[in-house]
């Protein structure tokens, strides 16, 4: 290749070239800094977990049925507990107390569990047909498992006015005008529910 004045261009003022290595070669440069290979391909981009956040949203009826189906499934193992505890003869105010507690943590773990190994969806969900989504169709982690559940049930570790709270927030999809029935937990955590089938 030649300059528009017909000589071959020149390397800059200075310049001496890579010095050879001791057999006369090219010294080694580091792989990392020589960039991707020419035609090479970028990596494909990890498959999403679950349904897009753009799928038809659940209706109010799946939401509530699969809420009552959860509700049972983390019931029975806390009273089956609460009796084995109490050697099957629990006080009024020992079940009153524990129960509820067994209940916050069996349905904690249960929650966070199913939504970030079983697609987003509890037991409950599965059989009604809807999944737990986050809004950045990003995978369902722990920490947004944890805040959704935490912003519901949360509550009920304060007395009296936390329980109004947990109701206020299992209502809350009610108040959702977007037609999504959002509940503040979902906002709080930036999911949606949506329908799977």
């Amino acid at each position: 290749m030649n300059t528009p004045h017909g000589r071959p261009p020149q390397p800059p003022r200075g310049w001496r070239g890579p010095a050879a290595g001791p057999s006369g070669t090219l010294p080694n440069f580091p792989m990392d800094q020589l960039g991707p290979a020419p035609g090479g391909y970028p990596p494909p981009p990890e498959p999403r977990y679950g349904p897009p956040p753009t799928a038809r949203p659940a209706t109010v009826g799946q939401r509530v049925v699969a809420r009552l189906v959860d509700g049972v499934v983390v019931a029975a193992p806390s009273t089956l507990l609460l009796f084995l505890l109490n050697s099957w003869t629990p006080t009024l105010g020992q079940a009153l107390f524990l129960l509820p507690f067994f209940m916050l943590v069996i349905g904690g773990a249960y929650e966070v569990t199913m939504l970030t190994e079983a697609g987003g969806a509890t037991l409950g969900k599965r059989m009604t047909g809807i999944a737990v989504v986050r809004a950045d169709a990003e995978p369902l982690d722990t920490r947004t498992a944890v805040v959704r559940w935490g912003s519901v049930y949360g509550g009920l570790l304060i007395p009296f006015i936390g329980t109004l709270f947990t109701v206020l927030m299992v209502l809350s999809p009610f108040f959702d005008k977007s037609g999504r029935y959002r509940g503040w937990y979902d906002r709080a955590a930036h999911t949606l529910v949506v329908a799977t089938r």
